[in-house]
């Protein structure tokens, strides 16, 4: 039997069915204590462009804006691809416009990430 968190594959989807039903009818539905959705909590965060093998000159990019706390909002640019959001750092923007000057048919690329935190730097990486 494969737990999850302690509970089956099939409670979970009957959890996810649930919740789905209630939030269409526009109700809520208790399935933990707080203890229980605290421990299984993860902050929701989006990948970052670095960890795709490679990149399309055509992937579309959106801007999202977030909100930290009440008054603080901050813009990324996101991509999305098969479903998971990559973040795309300002600066592989910019390496990528310079490139594209000098080859202006590149069609794939490659982002390498170095560093960490505010030293974290981006080397945008044409491939064909």
């Amino acid at each position: 039997m494969n737990l999850i968190q302690g509970k089956t594959i099939e409670q979970w989807q009957q959890y996810a069915t649930d919740k789905f039903n209630t939030e269409l009818q526009g109700g809520t539905t208790e399935m933990a204590n707080i203890k229980q959705e605290a421990e299984s909590y993860e902050t929701p965060q989006a990948k970052n462009i670095a960890e795709l093998d490679k990149v399309s000159t055509e992937l579309e990019v959106v801007e999202e804006t977030f909100k930290e706390g009440e008054d603080d909002e901050f813009k990324l640019k996101i991509a999305k691809v098969d479903g998971i959001d990559y973040r795309v750092p300002v600066s592989v923007l910019k390496s990528l416009k310079e490139i594209l000057k000098v080859k202006p048919n590149l069609k794939t690329f490659k982002v390498q990430r170095s560093g960490e935190g505010m030293k974290t730097a981006y080397t945008v990486i044409p491939l064909e």
